[in-house]
């Protein structure tokens, strides 16, 4: 229990310094791209495969990507409900920052701390379905479901398909279920050889987490995202409740799921608000006003409950 705890500081107190050394103008950019470099090119890809040597996921396990694909969408849905009336920009900055979970940096460091190698095998699971729509996937709707804009490249299936495989953890989630479905283990040697990446690699996303931090007292801007953040922890709630009474899961991994729910919106979101026009500044102040509000969550829930 006080392990727990002890790490849990330590992972929130690395998010602070990382705003610190932003706002006190030690870590720039380039310090930002280094940190984000090292996350997705080996820390995150080695956790992933140091846990998939460690565990292989049944077949059961595959209900977590397809629940990771539904809940974007019905974000989605919502969000047109929700934005019913207002203009199609606000119809896509609600879409986009509503639906898609920061999987990565956020719930599978957490998954990692209190499970261990299930834990990171279930995010992952749960993770694969989410990043088919987080990097690509709700942007190229939009653009087919609102086609007006001269700006609005269209990605199409090729597009999101070319988005996924350059990213270096979703083909690390690909190659890592199709050894495990031909029942190929990973040598213990490069597990060996990962694991001191795997190790730090919750430092490494929660400093991530707090360089990309943008935080204001504009409380007219604060008003505006207001509405997504407190539907999104809602929603999250409603999602996992009802997962832990219908989820074939044992305990550990309905709580992985309700990591997984309660993680930030994807930094990807505000990127993709601007490319449809939108207003991507505000889109990115939802997703650092996000990072905060899981944090806060995040250790509530360790505290009253492990």
């Amino acid at each position: 229990m006080n392990g727990i705890i002890i790490k849990t500081v330590l992972l929130l107190g690395t998010i602070i310094l990382g705003h610190i050394l932003t706002r006190i103008n030690i870590a720039g950019i380039k310090a930002k791209r280094f940190v984000s470099f090292m996350v997705f090119t080996f820390t995150l890809p080695s956790t992933i495969i140091c846990s998939f040597g460690e565990f292989h996921p049944e077949p059961s396990f595959f209900l977590l990507t397809l629940l990771g694909f539904a809940a974007n969408w019905l974000m989605i849905c919502l969000s047109f409900i929700m934005a019913k009336g207002q203009s199609i920009v606000t119809k896509e900055l609600y879409a986009l920052n509503l639906a898609g979970y920061n999987i990565g940096c956020f719930s599978l460091p957490f998954a990692q701390l209190l499970f261990g190698p299930i834990g990171v095998v279930a995010a992952c699971m749960f993770d694969i379905g989410n990043s088919t729509m987080c990097t690509g996937g709700t942007y190229t709707f939009l653009c087919g479901y609102y086609p007006q804009g001269e700006n609005k490249e269209r990605l199409g299936l090729k597009g999101i398909l070319k988005n996924l495989i350059h990213s270096i953890p979703f083909d690390t989630y690909v190659l890592m279920l199709v050894l495990t479905a031909l029942t190929i283990q990973v040598p213990k040697l490069i597990v060996t050889i990962l694991s001191p990446f795997a190790a730090i690699n919750g430092y490494m996303s929660m400093l991530l987490l707090g360089l990309t931090l943008s935080l204001t007292t504009d409380v007219t801007k604060l008003k505006v995202i207001k509405e997504i953040l407190f539907t999104r922890i809602g929603l999250a709630l409603s999602f996992a409740g009802l997962c832990f009474i219908l989820l074939p899961f044992d305990h550990e991994i309905k709580q992985v799921v309700l990591l997984c729910f309660l993680s930030p919106i994807p930094v990807l979101s505000s990127i993709f608000t601007g490319r449809l026009g939108g207003n991507a500044e505000l889109s990115s102040l939802a997703t650092s006003c996000s990072i905060v509000l899981s944090v806060l969550i995040m250790a509530a829930i360790i505290l009253l409950t492990f």
